[in-house]
């Protein structure tokens, strides 16, 4: 029960971040910060990637999520997870039509990183032959 709360309380906070007038300061959505050079922080809602998150996190696995910072250098795009100089995933940006999202695709088979324009994210990894995806939001 203690598990169950705990997600809800995380789910809370995020929609409380994305709705949170300083969420966005500047009105730039999350996408135009990182394009003028800016770096965001971006927290995940799970502290496990999941099998599923359509409805909640089915398919937990045993690998954990953290806090990581995401920033541009050109065309490419770099995620460093917190606490963890070794933890960096780095590959080409491409922009969504109107700039409503930023897409990060890592060496084949290695998973993506997608950031909509309002700072929610979803984050694939490939595992041991598996698909697993946290998701959050980036401020």
């Amino acid at each position: 029960m203690v598990g169950r709360r705990r997600h809800c309380l995380a789910a809370l906070a995020l929609v409380a971040a994305l709705l949170s007038p300083s969420a966005g300061i500047s009105g730039d959505s999350a996408v135009e910060r990182l394009q003028r050079g800016e770096a965001l922080t971006c927290e995940p809602v799970y502290e496990v990637f999941c099998g599923n998150i359509h409805v909640a996190c089915a398919g937990r696995s045993t690998l954990p999520t953290t806090a990581m910072s995401i920033a541009l250098e050109g065309d490419r795009a770099r995620l460093t997870a917190s606490g963890d100089p070794g933890g960096e995933q780095a590959g080409p940006a491409r922009l969504g039509a109107d700039s409503a999202y930023l897409l990060v695709s890592f060496p084949p088979n290695k998973g993506y990183f997608r950031l909509e324009a309002d700072g929610r994210f979803s984050h694939r990894v490939y595992r041991q032959g598996r698909a697993l995806i946290s998701r959050g939001a980036c401020r």
